[in-house]
């Protein structure tokens, strides 16, 4: 993966309901209904969907953009898609939050992230 130095990771969690399970991996997935929405726009780079190995249902996406501008060009632009599909996905979970914008750190191990200031 390309790093750019001001790249922005979004990552959220999400507890799904047991039934959705399918529903949920397909529209949160890297090649899911969210990427390719996200795709759109030239300054995506990525997500990445984890799922937690102790509690099955609690997951967590990473979606990385080339700067926090391109994001919040992407959010300007794509407003309507955007909210039409979360208000798509909001049966597939119990509970769900933003745990922050990071930034990659560009000293030392590049695989650390720090919060985005």
């Amino acid at each position: 993966m390309i790093q750019y130095p001001s790249m922005l990771h979004i990552v959220w969690e999400f507890h799904i309901k047991p039934r959705k399970r399918n529903q949920f991996e397909t529209h949160y997935s890297s090649n899911g209904t969210w990427a390719r929405l996200f795709r759109k726009n030239p300054g995506y780079v990525a997500t990445i969907l984890l799922q937690d190995r102790e509690a099955r249902y609690r997951y967590l996406t990473i979606d990385i953009w080339k700067s926090p501008s391109a994001f919040r060009s992407f959010k300007k632009k794509f407003r309507e898609e955007y909210e039409s599909l979360d208000k798509k996905c909001e049966g597939l979970t119990v509970e769900e939050r933003c745990l922050g914008e990071f930034r990659s750190v560009r000293k030392g191990d590049k695989g650390i992230l720090e919060m985005w200031r």
